[in-house]
């Protein structure tokens, strides 16, 4: 199985940073994706809700710039963290804000809603559902030995992470190794 097309020769190290909540936003997703990670921020950071807009009109430009000034080493793809709860009274603009700007990654939580779905399958997206997950190494293998079905998304597991794994994970993709 290979990756989709959107990640293929546009990833440094195979990582999805967290969308953290208040933390993450343009700068912090900029910087990430330009340095060969996929970068994220949930949507209801963007507050009021036509900010989010806003923020994505700046990563797009900004992106697009960084890939126009640096061919050799494109930036990689940005996620944004969508909320599909029924108590996310946002769900429905955000989604129509993100089909509109055709986010290339959407990691779902706190649900999952086909209709979201395929409306971000519709133009080519892909949908990560966020979810808890084990904190032992044989987790971060599983995670990681699955990563083209679900890119093994990093989530917040207190003191160790996937990128604590970091050194066993090596071990898993051969280019990997020589780093």
């Amino acid at each position: 199985m290979s990756l989709p097309p959107i990640l293929q020769d546009r990833l440094r190290l195979p990582v999805v940073a967290s969308p953290m909540f208040i933390v993450s936003g343009p700068d912090l997703v900029i910087a990430q994706c330009t340095s060969g990670i996929v970068g994220s921020f949930p949507s209801l950071n963007a507050r009021p809700q036509p900010v989010l807009r806003e923020w994505l009109t700046r990563i797009t430009e900004a992106l697009a710039k960084h890939d126009a000034n640096n061919p050799e080493t494109p930036s990689a793809p940005y996620a944004v963290n969508l909320i599909v709860h029924k108590s996310n009274d946002r769900l429905d603009e955000d989604l129509a804000t993100i089909v509109e700007f055709q986010v290339p990654i959407v990691i779902t939580s706190l649900g999952a809603r086909a209709d979201v779905n395929d409306a971000i399958h519709s133009y080519g997206g892909i949908v990560l559902r966020r979810g808890r997950a084990g904190t032992g190494t044989h987790h971060t293998e599983r995670r990681f030995r699955g990563l083209v079905q679900h890119l093994g998304t990093a989530r917040r597991l207190g003191p160790r992470t996937e990128v604590a794994d970091l050194p066993h994970t090596r071990d898993l993709v051969p280019p990997l190794k020589q780093l």
